[in-house]
């Protein structure tokens, strides 16, 4: 993924250091010097100085891009105990992986687990397909659906970010909706962006999101800093909230995993809870 980033920011840098060039050839940086003979001491000295000036650019050009690349995962593997309450209910499997050039897969499989395969079967699984677009997440596809147990449900969205349509496509029945902001990403794939962008540590985030049929905006507040303890190990987390309504949903992030979520909270009105709690990572 780092390699990506990184030729996602070519194009950018190269047009940068051409205009730089021109620039300092048409006398914007330095004014313009006379052709000294070859073996001058001062035509060496301007020479290096011109390349120092445009290695410092191509330097200061990428240092964005290299921050990106060094600070989110190429790929990883996180596994959660999912509990209502004290009770171990699921677990869920969260993994990032390549898919091709400048592809990737993100996806969440929730099973029950202990009693909770007594009464109830079968998984649901969640599954974006993404790419980098300049230094955005941009999804490609997104998939919803329940297998194994009584009340099998399907859910897809589909992208097409040159038509500007978004095509949902519930049970076998599609309809379609504009794309009208440019960042707009699926349910899962906002989880990534959130943390990618953590390390900004802005107050709010802001994400349009398709969800429901609809593009909504999902706004999270960063309540601060806080160390956590879970069976996984102790984490310096930064504490994320995000309220829809009645339901409240709590995000630990912690920064020496790149931001991963280490710890989920729902809460609804009545006080439930449902946690997902990370048992093991690999990856980061």
């Amino acid at each position: 993924m780092p390699a990506m980033i990184l030729q996602s920011c070519t194009g950018a840098v190269i047009s940068a250091l051409v205009g730089a060039a021109s620039a300092a050839n048409n006398g914007e940086f330095h004014s313009r010097l006379k052709p000294l003979p070859q073996k001058s001491y001062l035509s060496s000295c301007t020479h290096r100085k011109h390349g120092s000036f445009l290695v410092v650019l191509l330097w200061l050009l990428l240092l964005p891009c290299l921050a990106i690349a060094a600070e989110f995962p190429g790929h990883f593997t996180a596994i959660y105990d999912v509990k209502k309450g004290p009770i171990t209910i699921g677990e869920t499997r969260r993994s990032l992986t390549p898919d091709g050039p400048n592809r990737f897969v993100f996806e969440s499989v929730t099973r029950p687990t202990g009693v909770s395969r007594l009464l109830r079967s079968g998984q649901v699984v969640e599954r974006s397909q993404w790419i980098w677009h300049g230094r955005h997440m941009r999804p490609l596809a997104y998939t919803w659906f329940s297998r194994g147990g009584e009340r099998a449900r399907t859910l897809q969205l589909t992208f097409d970010w040159p038509q500007r349509k978004l095509t949902n496509t519930v049970n076998g029945d599609p309809w379609q909706m504009p794309l009208t902001d440019d960042l707009t990403v699926d349910k899962l794939l906002f989880q990534l962006r959130l943390m990618r962008d953590l390390p900004s540590r802005q107050r709010w985030l802001h994400y349009p999101v398709a969800d429901g049929g609809k593009l909504k905006t999902y706004s999270l507040e960063i309540l601060g800093a806080e160390t956590i303890r879970i069976p996984s190990g102790t984490y310096k987390t930064l504490r994320v909230k995000r309220s829809n309504g009645a339901l409240q949903t709590t995000f630990w992030c912690a920064e020496k995993l790149g931001y991963l979520p280490v710890r989920i909270e729902r809460r609804k009105a009545d006080g439930s809870t449902i946690n997902a709690v990370l048992t093991s990572v690999t990856g980061f």
